[in-house]
């Protein structure tokens, strides 16, 4: 049987590329005699046909690579794929907009803009995404007549 023959049926018994068969160039002779699959597997187990390990993809530069995205190199408006929005993470930003709205809320009490009742009411408004921002909460305590009456 032909050498191109013998490594076809290698690879599909061993599930494996032709590149990654070797013949042992001493057992050529052995190897080209090898008739049925049966064979084949005989010359597999003597380690007449070696199968050599897979490559692995380096992954040194790619390591590079996120070591100076960390660093906030290789984010310029070329390497951009997809929008601001897109691109943020959500939950991120609607706790920075909720700690935003409560920390305005939480000045209001402190100068007696509003009463603890209210304000409660405020923040529990705040935490279902009543408001957009400051601005909304203000018209809000405006339409509501919830300001303290300053005597």
């Amino acid at each position: 049987m032909s050498m191109k023959t013998v490594k076809r049926l290698a690879a599909g018994i061993t599930g494996v590329g032709y590149s990654r068969l070797r013949f042992n160039k001493d057992k050529l002779e052995d190897i080209s005699k090898a008739l049925t699959r049966d064979d084949v597997r005989a010359l597999l187990k003597s380690n007449h046909i070696m199968i050599l390990a897979a490559k692995k993809v380096k992954s040194t530069v790619g390591k590079l690579r996120a070591a100076k995205r960390t660093a906030g190199r290789r984010r310029g408006y070329s390497k951009r794929r997809g929008t601001k929005a897109v691109r943020s993470n959500k939950r991120e930003s609607w706790h920075n907009t909720l700690r935003v709205q409560r920390a305005y809320l939480r000045q209001l009490l402190k100068a007696g803009t509003i009463d603890k009742t209210s304000f409660r009411r405020l923040y529990l408004l705040s935490k279902g995404n009543m408001f957009k921002g400051k601005k909304s909460i203000m018209m809000y305590i405006d339409v509501h007549e919830m300001k303290k009456k300053q005597e």
